[in-house]
């Protein structure tokens, strides 16, 4: 037998906060695994970019290097 029940998300959220922490915890696990996916080709999509050059990049590390230094002594 095959049962569909349709929920909007506000009666989603409603049940889910009627689950315990392990319950919810159980429920981020596999909506991270469903969404892994698309969550990494965006944050690739994120990171692709033109906009700097190897020397800036270059140059921001040594800028957060030198404060770090500078914080130690």
């Amino acid at each position: 037998m095959s049962v569909t029940l349709a929920l909007n998300v506000d009666q989603l959220k409603t049940l889910i906060g009627q689950c315990n922490l392990e319950e919810k915890i159980e429920l981020i696990r596999y909506l991270e695994k469903e969404t892994f996916e698309s969550r990494f080709r965006r944050l690739l999509k994120n990171l692709q970019t033109d906009e700097l050059t190897f020397e800036e990049i270059t140059q921001e590390v040594e800028n957060i290097r030198q404060k770090h230094y500078e914080k130690t002594n």
